[in-house]
């Protein structure tokens, strides 16, 4: 990340985010593929890790701007906030899957594309905060 970080720019984080829901899309079109067990578990393999490669891209990059941008003093404070903010949300959306996927357990699809639909149209509408907040 610090070899790219230079010629990365904040506004592509929206972009990072819309590539996220686009992985999700074709792990639900799996479902709907008459491809068989092994044709799916390749496609969410490689769907999956490249969605994992995408939130640690997101995560490295955003985490180091915050950084970048609080001032020393404040450093151990916002920090903090920003990772307990992290933790809180990781078992509520835990909780909302795992509901959505007991509810939806033969048809996996219609949990997974509208989500990831959903996470394509929050990081379309993020692009103009990304884009504000470089210029800032």
């Amino acid at each position: 990340m610090g070899i790219t970080a230079q010629k990365f720019r904040l506004c592509w984080l929206a972009f990072v985010f819309m590539g996220l829901g686009l992985s999700l899309i074709p792990t639900g079109i799996a479902f709907l593929l008459p491809v068989g067990p092994l044709g799916i578990y390749i496609i969410l393999l490689v769907m999956f890790s490249l969605g994992q490669f995408g939130c640690s891209l997101f995560s490295t990059y955003a985490i180091s701007v915050i950084q970048a941008r609080t001032p020393e003093h404040l450093m151990g404070k916002i920090m903090s906030y920003v990772f307990t903010l992290a933790m809180c949300a990781q078992p509520a959306g835990q909780i909302i899957y795992g509901a959505l996927f007991d509810w939806f357990s033969d048809s996996p699809y219609w949990v997974l594309i509208p989500s990831g639909l959903l996470v394509c149209v929050i990081g379309l509408a993020s692009s103009r905060f990304f884009v504000n907040f470089e210029k800032n």
